[in-house]
């Protein structure tokens, strides 16, 4: 009996001891839009979950805000003047002031998101853990969807 105590025993510390390893987990942190590379960390660095890595410098997202306040302007200067008419004479058909408002309140989304696209131009750290891999160096010119960093975490598997 007290051979298999100790048997039993030999096993649960091993046991204990595997549960207790840690998994390495990797996540790569790719970048949506296409510019210039900003990196707020370095090779090594630990990182918290929500930390900056880095963000890209982007003139091109700055120019479609441009353009798409430009059409929205536009569009509602046409759709504010036919809805005027549609009040006043119905020279303008029901059918075209909707197709007008159609295209304003599009207009008016593109704007909103390009906006917004302008705003994130920044990346986060997913998890915590330590950046193990820069691909591209500070001041580098990014392709979109092209991975930058990578971040390791240790996970305990039990």
């Amino acid at each position: 009996m007290k051979k298999f105590i100790v048997v039993l025993i030999a096993g649960l510390i091993s046991i204990s001891a595997f549960a207790a390893e840690s998994t390495p987990v990797v996540g790569q942190v790719d970048n949506s839009y296409e510019g210039i590379l900003q990196l707020y960390v370095k090779l090594g660095q630990k990182v918290k979950k929500g930390q900056i890595l880095f963000g890209m410098d982007t003139n091109l997202l700055k120019i479609l805000v441009i353009k798409a306040k430009n059409k929205l302007n536009y569009t509602k200067t046409i759709y504010l003047r036919n809805k005027k008419l549609y009040e006043k004479s119905h020279s303008v058909s029901k059918e075209a002031l909707e197709e007008l408002k159609f295209k304003y309140i599009n207009a008016l989304a593109d704007y909103k998101t390009a906006k917004i696209n302008v705003q994130d131009c920044y990346y986060y750290a997913p998890f915590d853990g330590t950046v193990t891999k820069i691909i591209y160096g500070n001041g580098s010119g990014v392709g979109s969807g092209d991975e930058v960093i990578d971040i390791t975490a240790s996970i305990r598997t039990n």
